[in-house]
């Protein structure tokens, strides 16, 4: 009898083991929280790998986000109940409260099932196959993508011997599919074309890096913090521009997406190569600053550089130059807004934050010069919170704002990592008691400074009435583009 575990089962190896007539073969599946095997699985109780059935008393569901049961031969996330569940990570009550939720579905009082982050479905005959990880599932402009069916259709090449596909963030809120292959004799572009033509268009990596092996752990697994970052000057770039108009919707492209133009064809896919609709809404921003009128519905129907050109209309004078509302005064509050006074209760803290790594040539008066530029393009970030009798959000002119008190500098010269920590963790809360919406005071940000030709950390806090998660996709962009006019001697009037 051989029993086996720990890693998924390939199919080549379970026809072999069930083609053996004098030993029994199981698969045995289950994490340590779990008592190790919750579940086994009969080679010869299937023709492809499966990891079986619960064990004595052990339960198992496939659900839903809602976790409601999916019905067989529908993927879902699995979940482990029963007496072998461990009572959860010692020290870290956060994460055991993440893993170990309540079990709807048993009827002994306070059960608990333990979320695996294991995909699994049912087959018809009542076994459980396993289908991934919920971490190897990534939500790329609005599509939920199996990495492990890009890879799946990458390997189908005759000259690829293995392939990885990993989800990248080579800027703030613009996430890529990246593919590694170790292939013999096929350059990347090759490799890419092959996976435009099996694939829909929303899961054609927007690069393709071959490599002479996949980096390793100890363990034999994969190394993922040693893949290296696409080259996407690499790529070719396809056909170059044909005429002025393709020529700056090209470098506005890769200015949106943040590559060099180098990278980008004038027939490559703006959203293949990383853009989304908010980035959409910063390249039609950018266009009309160059002179072209593109709408987002455009953008997302003609997709090209070359196809957008065709219906770009030049603007004339008086457009570029229109006088356009300079966003002051009052505005009604939205109902997001209105829903969070009426709950009742103190809301001055109430607010998102973001840590980011700064420049090592960054100076107090370049980043108050950014700060001037973000408050003049963003005019929430100066709204005040008022009750005229109703609530409302006033908005003053940028030019009375003063920026300096966003600001405080810490010094943490020759600070290791774990007093860095602490010095964020101790500001952070002083900062965050500075925030108070019914003042105007919307925004601190408090500045690591770890001294000349080191990068410092940048810890920004907005109140959440003028802010949410997608707005932080484009105020980061805008701040590191108003610091490398800064830096370049320029002021940033491409933010205004």
């Amino acid at each position: 009898m051989v029993g086996f575990g720990g890693e998924a089962v390939p199919e080549s190896l379970w026809t072999r083991l069930a083609a053996l007539s004098d030993t029994e073969a199981f698969n045995l599946y289950g994490p340590t929280e779990a008592t190790v095997d919750a579940l086994v699985g009969r080679v010869r109780d299937s023709a492809t790998p499966v990891v079986g059935r619960p064990v004595h008393e052990s339960r198992a569901y496939v659900l839903d986000t809602a976790l409601r049961p999916v019905p067989p031969g529908v993927t879902g996330e699995l979940y482990l109940s029963g007496p072998g569940l461990a009572r959860g990570y010692l020290g870290r009550p956060e994460l055991t409260a993440e893993r170990f939720v309540a079990d709807p579905y048993a009827t002994e009082p306070g059960a608990r099932m333990y979320r695996t982050g294991d995909m699994a479905r049912w087959t018809e005959d009542g076994q459980l196959e396993f289908a991934g990880r919920t971490d190897d599932q990534v939500k790329i402009r609005g599509y939920r993508i199996e990495l492990a069916e890009i890879e799946a259709a990458l390997d189908t090449h005759p000259g690829v011997a293995k392939t990885v596909v990993v989800a990248r963030e080579h800027r703030p809120g613009v996430r890529q599919l990246i593919a590694y292959a170790v292939a013999d004799g096929t350059d990347g572009a090759t490799l890419r074309a092959h996976a435009a033509s099996v694939l829909p268009d929303y899961m054609v990596p927007a690069a393709v890096v071959v490599l002479d092996r996949l980096p390793l752990l100890s363990n034999g697994k994969l190394d993922r913090s040693a893949l290296p970052a696409p080259d996407f000057t690499a790529q070719g770039g396809g056909r170059a521009p044909e005429n002025d108009t393709e020529r700056t919707l090209r470098d506005l492209f890769a200015d949106a997406l943040g590559l060099p133009a180098e990278a980008i064809g004038t027939d490559d896919d703006f959203f293949t190569f990383g853009g989304d609709s908010i980035v959409a809404m910063q390249l039609v921003a950018r266009a009309r600053a160059a002179g072209l009128r593109v709408t987002p519905r455009q953008v997302f129907q003609h997709r090209t550089a070359a196809a957008l050109a065709a219906v770009a209309v030049p603007l004339g004078t008086d457009e570029r130059h229109a006088v356009h509302d300079d966003g002051t005064g009052t505005a009604p509050l939205t109902p997001i807004m209105r829903g969070l006074l009426e709950r009742g209760g103190p809301i001055a803290a109430y607010h998102q934050a973001a840590l980011v790594q700064t420049p090592a040539d960054l100076t107090e008066p370049g980043l108050l010069t950014v700060f001037t530029a973000l408050a003049a393009r963003h005019d929430m970030l100066r709204a005040q919170l008022v009750r005229e009798p109703e609530w409302l959000l006033r908005v003053p002119a940028a030019r009375d704002t003063d920026v300096s008190t966003w600001l405080t500098r810490v010094d943490v010269r020759g600070a290791d990592e774990d007093e860095l920590r602490a010095a964020v963790s101790r500001h952070a809360e002083s900062a965050r008691a500075g925030l108070d919406p019914d003042a105007g005071a919307m925004v601190r940000a408090v500045w690591f400074d770890a001294g000349p030709g080191r990068p410092g950390r940048l810890l920004i806090l907005v109140h959440h009435v003028v802010i949410d998660g997608v707005s932080w996709r484009v105020l980061l962009p805008d701040l590191a583009t108003a610091w490398a006019a800064v830096r370049g001697g320029r002021t940033p009037n491409s933010l205004r």
